[in-house]
């Protein structure tokens, strides 16, 4: 069985719970707010960011993964507008249509320049070697 790597190994390190252990303070000045335990927020983040406790097809949409799917081209008409709900940023937005539309025309284009090259000029079947010498191909 595989070990999650963020759970604590306990073997000969004696009893651990998950309460913080209590801190000393030894300063001379009295604060009236506690210092958190930056350790363990980052932890939290850590495991809330990556939901290992979690099947991939029960975890949330979020962070990197959620921008990402929303901006890459193949992704973008289908989940940019299941995330526009939830107050995206007007730049993820406009981002999104500008890569959607460049990518749209650079396909168009290189498709047009494979057929006409291709197969309007030589009349014959593609291979991958071809494909890529018809791309470049100067009139």
């Amino acid at each position: 069985m595989i070990s999650n790597p963020l759970q604590h190994n306990t073997a000969g390190l004696g009893r651990r719970t998950s309460k913080a252990p209590d801190r000393v303070d030894f300063s001379k000045i009295y604060t009236t707010a506690r210092i958190p335990n930056l350790i363990e927020v980052q932890r939290e983040s850590y495991n809330r960011f990556l939901q290992m406790d979690l099947i991939p097809e029960e975890r949330d949409t979020i962070g990197l993964q959620s921008v990402f799917g929303s901006i890459f081209p193949l992704f973008s008409p289908i989940v940019m507008p299941s995330r526009i709900v939830f107050n995206v940023p007007y730049w993820q937005i406009g981002l999104s249509m500008a890569l959607l539309l460049a990518t749209t025309v650079f396909m168009v284009w290189l498709a047009g320049r494979i057929y006409r090259v291709g197969i309007l000029m030589y009349g014959k079947k593609a291979s991958f070697k071809e494909l890529r010498k018809w791309m470049f191909y100067k009139d």
